[in-house]
């Protein structure tokens, strides 16, 4: 049950990353930062996602945290 939870929690967070960081493109194409290319980090994710890879997610999730909170977030 409590993996479940989780599961769902990281998939919400990947979901929402990557709306975050489409919409960032769409405006500003070509981002990079500390952790890489915005666009193909996002990328990865949501392949991941779509594939129901959730180790996958969670491997490249963190990296696109990082990304959008460097690059896109309003400091």
């Amino acid at each position: 049950m409590r993996t479940a939870a989780l599961d769902r929690r990281v998939r919400k967070e990947a979901q929402l990353l990557i709306r975050e960081a489409r919409a960032a493109l769409a405006t500003r194409p070509g981002l990079h930062g500390k952790g890489g290319d915005l666009a193909s980090v996002t990328d990865e994710v949501a392949a991941a996602l779509g594939k129901g890879d959730l180790a996958g997610v969670r491997r490249q999730l963190t990296a696109l945290d990082l990304l959008v909170d460097e690059l896109v977030t309003p400091n």
